[in-house]
């Protein structure tokens, strides 16, 4: 009835439900805090550790368990050209970065300044939580590439502006290296128990390339052990085995870095760079095929590409050259010399290597392919162009020919961009664009059909004379008499007491070794036949035999008209014209290393290790 108070019953009741009501909170909350600790991870995906990556990271509910799972993405890094539109993870968007802030949006990284900029905006007790929980090391990594690109655009735009050449310098599109980013999702039920933060993947091969890339050059690579280590440029890479994963890298910025005339030339070569493999003026297209150079192969089975990444390696690559086992164990034996001014690895590296540098480009550093340091504080390659023109012009055994016409018209080119004081040279667009079209003329003249063949020949003649003046006593004896010109004058170029070591090294040149290269060079061309590989078979006759072939053939392949592949046909010179062509390759050849060695540079620093079987690995490694 209306009016009359609740039966104690109902009062009963109603305190029953409110207490009951009250017990049952906590354990609702008690039961949604074991669903959300059962997220196991979540935490460990914050953006202080992630950066923006962290954006990514859900929980999701797996009804069949009853918990929550952790999703979150990290990024694939592999190094490609900017046109390339396959990738490590199927039906992902490629990212390739460029310095742009569209670039920093897409791979959720930032500029190492902005980073800053976003810790100063942080309380004093959030500063000390992200010191607590630094951020993960590929987040570093990505940030130094965007400032490696970011910073190095920038230099490239003054360093053209200053003065300008025929030719801007490539966009970001046309370059063929670049480094790219996917993303993959992951779950943190299949993250080891070992690791306590997220990490990206790549590969051993991406990796090696991405730090020549960023100018960090290896101190150790020791595989039997695990122990990975690499500094240069600020930076500091450090790598070793993890239970549970394989091969972990941690990436620390140490100091400042800096991303402006030092940057590696972003050419897709410079990936057989930093394995030590080098290819050649005689690279074809069809050698570039994936199954010829961008994977591992033992022996070099012609001049395509070379491998200097070892002494048994330049010693394979002066066997496929053609050189005497007495030059091929100068450099499998200990206490023999290899070098004059540099080392005579550079030299085959001036001679042979393709030219890297692109028109307009400042850019010339490019990842050291040999064991030995490159250090031009002892010399000067100017003064040594100056010398070698100097003795072109006064050489009279040299004729004036078409090719030596050529040599002495790009040394005038040179020689103007150089301006009026060619003693404070500086490298500018214009000088460097001259540098690169004496290259492309040399490389015209040396690849063409059939002066291939004696080139080679020259080749292998040079440096089995270099070689064995370096380290032949009978030798030194030998040309004591020659104008007072001894051959411990090539021990005398690594002291410090010749003041123009540059003139002295031309004149053991010209004076000693391109007599004996022209005297020892071949007569007469083989016959060459192709084997379905391919490859080039060339017979290359001793330099005893060189001189005192027979000019016609004989045997079953004369008489029944055909040729087989070791007989000879005659060369068409008369003893003249042969020495001539042979003097004309010749020169070419040195001028070619001087020029490729003024226009390309590599950090004193630097030393390859040996790891060429590594070329194109894809060994996942990880990066914390």
């Amino acid at each position: 009835m209306a009016g009359e108070e609740p039966s104690g019953e109902v009062i009963v009741g109603s305190v029953a439900l409110l207490v009951a009501c009250v017990a049952l909170l906590p354990a609702v909350f008690q039961m949604l805090q074991a669903y959300f600790a059962s997220a196991t991870g979540f935490a460990r995906c914050d953006p202080k550790v992630m950066g923006a990556w962290a954006r990514s990271t859900r929980r999701v509910f797996r009804w069949s368990e009853l918990r929550f799972e952790v999703q979150f993405e990290t990024p694939v890094i592999f190094l490609a050209p900017p046109n390339n539109d396959r990738g490590p993870v199927p039906n992902e968007p490629i990212w390739y970065i460029n310095g742009t802030e569209e670039s920093r949006k897409e791979t959720r990284s930032s500029l190492p300044d902005e980073y800053k900029k976003e810790d100063n905006l942080l309380s004093v007790k959030e500063r000390i939580h992200t010191a607590d929980n630094e951020r993960a090391s590929w987040v570093v990594l990505l940030a130094a590439i965007q400032q490696m690109e970011h910073d190095s655009h920038a230099w490239q735009q003054r360093f053209y502006k200053a003065m300008p050449g025929r030719r801007p310098p490539r966009e970001f599109a046309e370059q063929t290296l670049a480094v790219a980013v996917q993303k993959k999702t992951k779950s943190w039920d299949t993250m080891p128990s070992t690791m306590a933060k997220p990490y990206a993947t790549t590969t051993m091969c991406h990796l090696i390339e991405l730090a020549a890339v960023l100018g960090v050059h290896w101190k150790e690579f020791n595989r039997s052990e695990n122990k990975y280590r690499a500094e240069g440029n600020g930076f500091i890479l450090t790598g070793s085995v993890v239970s549970e994963l394989g091969l972990v890298f941690n990436f620390q910025k140490a100091t400042r870095s800096l991303f402006e005339s030092g940057r590696v030339i972003p050419s897709g070569t410079v990936k057989q760079f930093c394995f030590g493999v080098v290819p050649t003026v005689f690279c074809k297209p069809e050698d570039e095929k994936d199954d010829n150079l961008k994977y591992p192969f033992d022996v070099p089975q012609n001049l395509a590409a070379i491998k200097l990444g070892s002494p048994r390696e330049v010693a394979d690559t002066l066997t496929v050259v053609g050189c005497n086992t007495n030059t091929v164990d100068y450099f499998l034996m200990d206490n023999q010399r290899t070098a004059h001014l540099f080392p005579v690895t550079f030299e085959i590296l001036g001679m042979l290597s393709r030219t890297l540098h692109g028109h307009g480009s400042g850019f010339r550093m490019l990842p050291n392919p040999t064991t030995q340091r490159w250090d031009k504080r002892s010399f000067s390659l100017w003064k040594l162009l100056e010398a070698y023109e100097d003795r072109l012009e006064q050489d009279e055994e040299i004729t004036n020919s078409r090719q030596i016409q050529r040599i002495k018209k790009s040394l005038d080119s040179i020689g103007e961009c150089r301006g009026p004081r060619p003693m404070q040279t500086e490298l500018t667009v214009p000088l460097m664009e001259t540098l690169h079209e004496a290259l492309d003329a040399t490389d015209s003249y040396l690849t063409g059909v059939p002066r291939k063949f004696y080139v080679f020949g020259v080749l292998r003649s040079h440096f089995q004379v270099i070689l064995r003046h370096l380290n032949d006593s009978e030798e030194r004896k030998k040309f004591e008499k020659l104008d007072g010109l001894g051959l411990e004058r090539f021990e005398e170029l690594g002291g410090p007491g010749l003041e123009d070591k540059q003139t002295s090294l031309m004149k053991i040149y010209f004076d000693a070794v391109r007599p004996d290269v022209v005297k020892q060079a071949p007569t007469r061309m083989p016959t060459m036949y192709q084997l379905p590989t391919g490859n080039v078979v060339m017979p290359v006759p001793s330099s005893d035999a060189a001189s005192t072939m027979s000019t016609s053939t004989t045997g079953s392949d004369a008489e029944d008209g055909t040729t087989g592949p070791l007989s000879r046909q005659k060369s068409g010179f008369n003893t003249k014209d042969r020495e001539d062509q042979l003097n004309d390759i010749w020169c070419t050849l040195v001028f070619r290393m001087i020029c490729w060695l003024l226009l390309h540079d590599f950090h004193k620093e630097d030393v390859q290790i040996p790891k060429s079987e590594l070329l194109g690995s894809r060994l996942p490694v990880y990066i914390v």
